[in-house]
């Protein structure tokens, strides 16, 4: 395993397992560490999603703190850059 990674316990991480809860969602997480940075017209292209399918879940990826965005000036207003936050997501089920 390499080091950047996040841990949650299943009762506490509830956001995290719905973000991972659509194929969509994983495919744009599997580009963004394959690929790195990319935006959201890059991803919806890659992917064959329409922009807007692509942008809704982006937000619930962002909400479940599984990737970051930042907003960057482009030729026509802004374009939105997300980032993947962890490399690894490990899910732990603990005895108690």
């Amino acid at each position: 395993m390499s080091g950047n990674f996040l841990v949650i316990e299943p009762e506490e991480g509830i956001a995290v397992l719905k973000g991972l809860a659509s194929l969509a969602r994983i495919s744009m997480l599997k580009l963004l560490h394959e690929k790195g940075p990319m935006n959201v017209n890059d991803i919806a292209a890659v992917l064959s999603l329409p922009q807007s399918t692509v942008s809704t879940n982006i937000q619930v990826l962002e909400d479940a703190g599984l990737i970051r965005t930042e907003n960057q000036k482009a030729k026509k207003g802004s374009q939105k850059i997300c980032y993947p936050t962890a490399e690894e997501v490990l899910v732990v089920f603990k005895s108690e």
